[in-house]
């Protein structure tokens, strides 16, 4: 009978889906830890410790002082605030970067979120601190993006021009 022509049909079959599967469980082990792999490689905070910097305030301070950009946009993308403030000495990132004149990260700060109303530990806004640090470029695109005009008062009703005298920055 054609039955027993083919005695090894039901034990080959099970084998061979045997095989099947436990390949498949392989592969997606394989698969699975790839991606996992590539996720711890593209975390931002590995991604710094690869260049020698850790993911920590002081770090992330130093790399908007010095207007590392590329170590700042994976401190952003790892979830540091560009409002973070820094603890001894109250200043948010973009303080930070306009008391540099760091023009390019002042920028990338703007666009990243950073809070443009904020004050130092005086009471100091950031145009304050762009007119003593006297980057004109700064001072210039802190206006644009606050919507203030030269002719703008502040609080105690000086005009730019006016605060600029005070703080000593132009020659009267």
């Amino acid at each position: 009978s054609l039955h027993d022509a083919l005695p090894i049909s039901k034990p080959f079959y099970k084998r061979t889906m045997n095989l099947v599967i436990i390949l498949l469980i392989m592969l997606s082990a394989a698969a699975g830890g790839g991606y996992w792999n590539y996720q711890q490689s593209i975390n931002p905070a590995n991604q710094l410790a690869k260049i020698g910097i850790s993911f920590t305030d002081e770090a992330f301070f130093n790399a908007i002082k010095t207007n590392d950009m590329n170590a700042a946009k994976l401190f952003i993308a790892g979830g540091m605030s560009p409002n973070r403030i820094k603890k001894d000495t109250g200043e948010t990132a973009i303080m930070i970067a306009i008391g540099a004149g760091q023009l390019p990260m002042v920028n990338f700060l703007i666009t990243s979120g950073a809070d443009l109303s904020a004050h130092d530990s005086q009471g100091q806004t950031l145009i304050d601190l762009a007119l003593k640090q006297g980057n004109t470029a700064i001072l210039k695109i802190l206006m644009d993006r606050s919507g203030i005009s030269p002719d703008t008062k502040d609080d105690k009703g000086r005009t730019l021009l006016e605060k600029a005298v005070d703080i000593g920055n132009v020659a009267n």
